[in-house]
């Protein structure tokens, strides 16, 4: 697991269901873009995230992006 993981799940949960893109992510994150990748590819396998090409609350480009589909009372799976 990579120690920038908590901080982007927190990062994603903040965002309360906006979709933001690997680059936008990185850029928050100060991490490297293929790191942030491979992590929220990581982080789609779980109920609680979802990848999908959209458009990007950040930057608003259309590409792949990463949200939360968690209900406020829920608790993150994905750690």
């Amino acid at each position: 697991m990579l120690r920038f993981k908590p901080a982007l799940v927190a990062l994603l949960l903040d965002a309360r269901g906006e979709a933001l893109c690997d680059d936008c992510l990185a850029r928050a994150l100060r991490a490297a873009p293929a790191d942030v990748t491979r992590t929220t590819g990581e982080l789609s396998a779980s109920p609680d995230f979802l990848k999908d090409v959209w458009r990007c609350s950040g930057c608003r480009r259309i590409r792949p992006v990463t949200r939360t589909v968690l209900l406020p009372h829920s608790v993150p799976l994905a750690r």
